[in-house]
């Protein structure tokens, strides 16, 4: 009884261990798409310490987020040039728990903050003297 017992909970721990989600694209965080540079905001270290906005929402400037970790500009922006460029989504962001987890973003070599929410996404690195990029979902 004491074997049944033992094979019937091993069974059952493989059984709902097992995932069957076998999806090897980009994880669902809500970046994939089109997503139109609207502005940036940094911190001025001239002198008067004030955050400085700058509009791009006339610049037509799009993110074409696609599978397998591929970021297509069609325009170069400020920070990024035309073309394809990698990226990967951390997997503290993946598996995001609670609500001021920080999730990160690595586009080519360089670690973004990363948050979607409904249809406005935020990449920054001002955690390193830098802009926040805000843009709309197209």
């Amino acid at each position: 009884m004491m074997k049944k017992s033992i094979l019937l909970i091993a069974s059952l721990f493989v059984l709902f261990a097992c995932s069957g989600d076998d999806d090897s694209g980009t994880p669902d965080t809500g970046i994939l798409g089109e997503w139109k540079l609207m502005k940036s905001k940094q911190f001025d270290y001239s002198g008067d310490g004030k955050i400085v906005e700058t509009d791009f929402s006339k610049e037509n400037i799009i993110y074409h987020f696609m599978e397998e970790g591929i970021l297509r500009l069609e325009k170069k922006s400020n920070w990024h040039d035309a073309g394809d460029h990698t990226y990967l989504i951390s997997i503290s962001c993946i598996n995001k728990t609670e609500m001021n987890d920080i999730c990160y973003i690595k586009i080519n070599d360089s670690d973004w903050s990363f948050d979607t929410t409904n249809s406005v996404m935020t990449i920054g690195i001002s955690f390193l003297d830098g802009p926040d990029l805000f843009f709309e979902k197209q």
